[in-house]
C-alpha cells in the first residue's frame, strides 16, 4: 500500500539525517528537504504527481528505489555540518 511506501520513505529519511536524535533530524528545514527529495525521486521515476498514482504492481519497485536512495551531496554536506556542530 502507499502507507507502506510512506513508512519506508520515513525510515530512509531518518537514516539519511543521522537518526531521530540528530541535530539534522530536529531541523525542520533540512528534514523536509530530505523527505521532499526522496518523494521527488519516486515521482520522477514513475512520472506521477502523487504516490496514489503508482500502480499496486509497481509498489515493490518503488520501495526498492527508496531503499537504494542516495542523498544529494549538497544535502549530505549540510547534514554532516549540522550533526557535527558543537553545543556551546
Amino acid at each position: 500500500s502507499d502507507e507502506e511506501l510512506q513508512k519506508i520513505v520515513k525510515k530512509v529519511g531518518v537514516r539519511a539525517l543521522g537518526g531521530k536524535g540528530s541535530k539534522a533530524y530536529k531541523n525542520n528545514s533540512i528534514r523536509s528537504q530530505v523527505y521532499g527529495d526522496i518523494q521527488q525521486q519516486i515521482k520522477r521515476e514513475f512520472g506521477v504527481r502523487s504516490y496514489k498514482a503508482i500502480k499496486r504492481c509497481q509498489l515493490d519497485i518503488a520501495i526498492e528505489i527508496v531503499k537504494k536512495y542516495e542523498i544529494p551531496f549538497i544535502l549530505r554536506d549540510q547534514i554532516i555540518l549540522l550533526n557535527n556542530q558543537m553545543v556551546m
